[in-house]
């Protein structure tokens, strides 16, 4: 048989085998999420187990996680779960996870650590905060998403951060003064007293870096809060707090 031919039927038989290989697990995870989707979710099971194996991304975590939950498998959770983390150690959120499957299984104290252990290592940076306290929301833990923001004000020696986030929590909880502290950080964050020089040669006042413009000639009503005379800010998270509690 010609050298040739050899080599193209030796091409042939390597493409069509890396083809299958790399076909078979999207087939597998189409077909799960058409099972997740019809509420067969053992046959859904099956198949994300099987990509799962094959590539552990996040997008077949997902749905591998949800399925094993409607079918309140726990022991299989807590196995996948594990698994992820030692995938991928530093992200907090598959701590938080965890926890939720103990808590979902019965197991409070076992959960309740897990949630502790996620605030007390999240790294001490800006987003990894976010993503836990974003975490903590997926499953409605709003007291612990807002230990995790105190605590990242703390690690990162910034008191005025995560205002919006705190303020959003805080009228869920209709926890009223601390809507109103949090409103007098942002009015702290938004102005600053204008200063004179020292020098003898120049009186020129300084003022903050690109302050907010000012709308001539439009109704207070249709401005953003963060754009308004600071003190009427205080005015309106009150009100709007109080319209939200009747």
């Amino acid at each position: 048989m010609n050298l040739i031919v050899k080599k193209f039927i030796a091409f042939s038989l390597l493409f069509s085998l890396t083809f299958l290989a790399w076909t078979q697990p999207n087939q597998n995870e189409q077909l799960g999420i058409q099972y997740y989707q019809n509420g067969e979710y053992e046959k859904a099971k099956e198949m994300f187990k099987s990509v799962y194996e094959k590539k552990s991304d996040s997008y077949i975590y997902y749905y591998y996680y949800r399925t094993l939950l409607e079918l309140r498998d726990f022991k299989e959770l807590e196995k996948l779960v594990k698994n992820q983390q030692k995938l991928y150690p530093k992200i907090q959120r598959y701590v938080v996870e965890l926890g939720y499957v103990y808590e979902t299984a019965g197991d409070v104290q076992k959960a309740t650590k897990e949630y502790e252990n996620a605030i007390k290592n999240v790294p001490a940076q800006r987003n990894a905060y976010i993503e836990l306290y974003n975490a903590f929301l997926s499953i409605a833990k709003r007291d612990y998403a807002i230990e995790t923001l105190l605590r990242g004000r703390k690690a990162l020696n910034e008191p005025k951060s995560f205002s919006k986030e705190l303020t959003q929590q805080y009228i869920h909880l209709n926890l009223t003064d601390k809507v109103i502290a949090e409103a007098f950080s942002i009015l702290k964050q938004s102005t600053e007293i204008p200063r004179l020089s020292n020098s003898s040669a120049s009186r020129s006042v300084t003022y903050p870096v690109n302050p907010v413009p000012v709308k001539k000639y439009m109704p207070v009503f249709f401005i953003s809060p963060t754009e308004i005379y600071p003190p009427i800010l205080i005015i309106y998270y009150f009100f709007f707090f109080l319209i939200r509690t009747m």
